[in-house]
């Protein structure tokens, strides 16, 4: 029974979300000063989904200021540049096309490098958001993704090297 519990503890503490700033959140006139750093997001949606961040000390500050719809776990340069958000209500969607466009879409939000354990390839984006464990994706292929570091990986080895025999 132990076994099952601590199981299904660990199932809940790994499920990854960004967070919605709710109406209570955003009318506060006021937040309490803790430093729990949130990566504020503000998206626009003109044909094209753009995606603005700016961290946050703390939720209460990103949600007060009326700007950000929602947010992720620490600091906004922590994630890599080119990562999208997925917005809460994305796993809410049940359809979504059949167009071809790979994206690695990252479950852990708390893990800042990616990892190819804690991440998969969808079809496109839309998929990739639906699946409530995905905090956000990056425009490739995870393959494609671990392909180019390990070769980076590789290159700053061989510079190491160079530079350790001149």
């Amino acid at each position: 029974m132990m076994k099952v519990i601590f199981l299904a503890l660990i199932v809940c503490l790994c499920k990854a979300a960004n967070f919605k700033c709710e109406d209570s959140q955003k009318n506060l006139s006021f937040c309490t000063k803790e430093y729990l750093p949130v990566c504020g997001v503000v998206q626009n949606s003109i044909g094209q989904i753009e995606q603005f961040y700016k961290t946050f000390s703390n939720k209460c500050e990103a949600c007060i200021s009326g700007k950000i719809e929602f947010y992720a776990l620490g600091e906004c340069e922590e994630y890599p540049k080119q990562a999208i958000f997925c917005h809460p209500d994305d796993s809410q969607n049940d359809t979504c096309t059949k167009e071809y466009r790979p994206v690695c879409g990252v479950f852990d939000n708390k893990t800042f490098t990616l990892n190819q354990s804690l991440s998969q390839t969808y079809s496109n984006s839309c998929l990739a958001c639906i699946d409530e464990n995905v905090s956000y994706y990056i425009p490739q292929s995870c393959q494609v993704i671990f392909d180019e570091k390990q070769k980076l990986d590789q290159d700053e080895k061989i510079d190491l090297i160079f530079n350790l025999l001149n």
